[in-house]
């Protein structure tokens, strides 16, 4: 099975609504799991302030894998795909977003900040409207209960609709079909800041071990965590655009090259990878650089033995694809584009 195989069977399961046992479990499961932030990055509820990522958690000795989470992915193929806004009277690329150099990006530190650009100069919403993002999440069925996971596992679809108020004051989900819940929003990001160097170090400060920035475990749940903040922060704002010029200062982040096509739109990925077994990565649209999602694979054979036992993960298996694959700007919470 190549890659792109991969990618249709992951997508082949039509979308369905969890049951209240299915999130208890999952919650659970994360709960327990020494790396299960992905729960939390694809179902925690954005009222108030954001769930943190990270439970607490010895540094090293337990397990690594994020079983249990919720989870699915695929890997890359040969050439990074991006299409842009045709070609000028001589043949040169035209940008889709004036003042966004058009073309290829070399690295992934160009296309974080190309992201930031476009999430800085995006069209601002009238007073009083919201920003409306689904998420289609798909994540191996009963990964906490394996002690073997492999390419094989089934996958499950669960999709998440969150409406953010332009003003960042409010933001409404979907928690159950038909119960729509508004509350207030309150970003994990502190109002204000500006300093690419300063929003990482904070980041550095709220992950276990934190104070080892060399360690590269800490570094991938600093990775893992700017996913979260990316996710959960507004769309198309100063915050994103700080969030994105952080992460590229990451050690080892890294543009990943491969056809990136998330579930149908071609993407661009940056990502990094954790003990040489587990690449996470950061989708952008190809085309105009804003947020698309996240996805995780293990890129290698791996056994990890903790205080809950021994767990094998197999090289391909899924650990989580989560694609925007709707969103725009709507007059008030529940509406969609």
């Amino acid at each position: 099975m190549n890659d792109l195989d991969m990618l249709r069977d992951a997508w082949a399961t039509p979308p369905s609504t969890p049951g209240d046992d299915a999130r208890s479990a999952a919650r659970s499961a994360a709960r327990s799991a020494a790396r299960a932030a992905l729960l939390e990055r694809a179902s925690a509820p954005q009222q108030g302030k954001a769930a943190r990522r990270f439970p607490k958690m010895p540094r090293m000795g337990v397990r690594l894998v994020a079983v249990g989470a919720l989870a699915a992915a695929i890997a890359a193929a040969v050439t990074v795909v991006q299409t842009g806004g045709g070609a000028d009277g001589h043949g040169r690329p035209r940008p889709v977003i004036p003042g966004i150099p058009a073309g290829p990006v070399a690295n992934a530190q160009q296309a974080l900040d190309r992201a930031a650009l476009a999430a800085e100069r995006a069209a601002a919403p009238r007073p009083g409207q919201w920003f409306y993002a689904e998420v289609t999440n798909r994540y191996p069925v009963g990964a906490h209960k394996a002690r073997v996971e492999t390419p094989k596992m089934p996958l499950t679809t669960q999709i998440e609709r969150t409406w953010w108020r332009a003003d960042g004051t409010q933001v409404a989900t979907v928690e159950e079909p038909g119960k729509l819940r508004v509350g207030p929003y309150r970003s994990e990001v502190p109002p204000g800041i500006t300093d690419p160097d300063a929003l990482l170090k904070r980041i550095f400060s709220e992950v276990p071990g934190g104070d080892h920035p060399n360690d590269e475990v800490v570094r991938g749940e600093v990775y893992g965590h700017f996913n979260f903040l990316l996710r959960s922060a507004l769309p198309s704002s100063p915050t994103q655009a700080v969030l994105f010029r952080a992460l590229a200062k990451l050690p080892g982040v890294q543009l990943v090259r491969g056809k990136i096509d998330a579930a149908g739109r071609p993407a661009i990925a940056v990502g990094r990878t954790t003990e040489g077994w587990l690449r996470e990565e950061l989708l952008l649209d190809a085309k105009t650089y804003a947020y698309l999602g996240e996805r995780s694979i293990a890129i290698k054979d791996h056994t990890s033995t903790g205080t809950d036992g021994t767990w094998q993960v197999k090289k391909g298996t899924i650990q989580l694809l989560a694609v925007r694959t709707a969103s725009g700007v709507v007059d008030k919470p529940g509406q969609r584009p």
